[in-house]
């Protein structure tokens, strides 16, 4: 109900129990930012945070040039809490990876390692994954530290709930 509901002869403030947040509706909370022009930005504009898919606010464009490609990245893993001690080179075979998407768009995972914590990694070619007709991706790579990435290129929402992998130990030095 609104203000303009009510007639002379209808209820009055001091008949009213509840309050207007009361009357509140569904309400979502979306951060609003604004960009300035430059790094690859045209012009500056409001701009607002949702999800692609699972948003709210379906009636605003995409802004291309402010979404840099989503990505979630892990590097260093040692896996020395499951047993291999940081000396032991590691060969990645299969990733089996959980992942859920909300629209077509595959997404890409790659694998890397380096044999030193801090060193350059050395990535693998990116290896394409869809989940509605994959569940695994073939790999050959290693290292005594290993890192994987998975990224998606359109604006899209996914979400990376796990992963098994295949890794086993190729020698120590």
């Amino acid at each position: 109900m609104t203000y303009a509901d009510y007639d002379d002869g209808g209820p009055t403030y001091a008949s009213i129990t509840s309050s207007y947040f009361d009357l509140d509706g569904r309400h979502d909370d979306n951060p609003f930012f604004t960009s300035r022009a430059g790094s690859g930005i045209l012009a500056p504009r409001l701009v607002a945070y949702d999800f692609a898919n699972k948003g709210v606010l379906t009636d605003l464009e995409v802004e291309e040039e402010c979404n840099a490609p989503a990505f979630l990245e892990r590097v260093g893993l040692d896996l020395d809490t499951q047993g291999s001690d940081l000396a032991t080179y590691k060969n990645v075979r299969r990733l089996f990876p959980q992942s859920v998407m909300y629209a077509s768009t595959p997404v890409k995972i790659t694998v890397g390692g380096s044999n030193m914590p801090a060193g350059p990694q050395k990535w693998g070619a990116p290896l394409t994954f869809d989940p509605t007709a994959q569940y695994k991706v073939d790999v050959m790579l290693g290292g005594r530290y290993l890192s994987y990435r998975f990224e998606v290129a359109a604006p899209i929402d996914f979400e990376v709930v796990g992963f098994d992998a295949d890794v086993t130990s190729a020698g120590r030095r």
